[in-house]
């Protein structure tokens, strides 16, 4: 499912939200569940993540989890 940068940090048809660091960042359920086995449990296994819009991410650097993101292959180009 690659979507294009155009996509990527992007409210248009966005369905999740993390906020790290006061900041948000827009992503879609479907790459990350297609990329990630955490991400895939996160969405789909038991936790209170999973049916939720915002989802704060403590413990991280804004700069090193964008740079997670864009690098997924699945949902952006780099």
């Amino acid at each position: 499912v690659y979507l294009g940068e155009q996509y990527v940090n992007n409210a248009t048809l966005s369905d999740v939200t993390f906020l790290v660091e006061g900041k948000r960042f827009y992503a879609h359920r479907i790459c990350l569940l297609a990329s990630s086995d955490a991400f895939r449990a996160m969405f789909d296994g038991g936790y209170k993540e999973k049916d939720a819009r915002d989802i704060e991410i403590p413990n991280i650097r804004w700069e090193v989890f964008e740079l997670m993101m864009r690098s997924n292959k699945l949902c952006s180009h780099v």
